[in-house]
């Protein structure tokens, strides 16, 4: 239970900070070169619609607003951040290397 416990903070600590990091990136962009950033307020639109069953198929931008849209957009955010790094922390090991290398056979 410890490995897990071990492994799920891992995974939370690297996701959350490449996130963040990222979107430190992203607004510094935003305002070195005037990109427009995301508006994580769609998709916690587009979250909140599918649970109320409308978000397929919906332009976002007309859509009525959801309750805490810019809330749930965000969490979904950093929550998809911890996922990608709990596929990463799976898919290389507990020691940090890939326990299978390309074309290569395991002895």
């Amino acid at each position: 239970m410890t490995s897990l416990v071990t492994w799920a903070s891992h995974a939370a600590v690297i996701g959350a900070g490449a996130t963040a990091a990222l979107d430190l990136w992203s607004l510094y962009v935003a305002r070195a070169f005037g990109v427009k950033g995301l508006d994580y307020g769609l998709l916690g639109r587009w979250i909140g619609g599918l649970l109320t069953g409308k978000g397929w198929r919906q332009d976002l931008s007309t859509a009525a607003p959801v309750g805490a849209e810019r809330a749930i957009g965000w969490v979904a955010h950093y929550a998809i951040g911890v996922l990608f790094a709990a596929g990463l922390l799976g898919s290389v090991g507990q020691n940090g290397r890939a326990t299978r290398r390309l074309g290569r056979r395991s002895p």
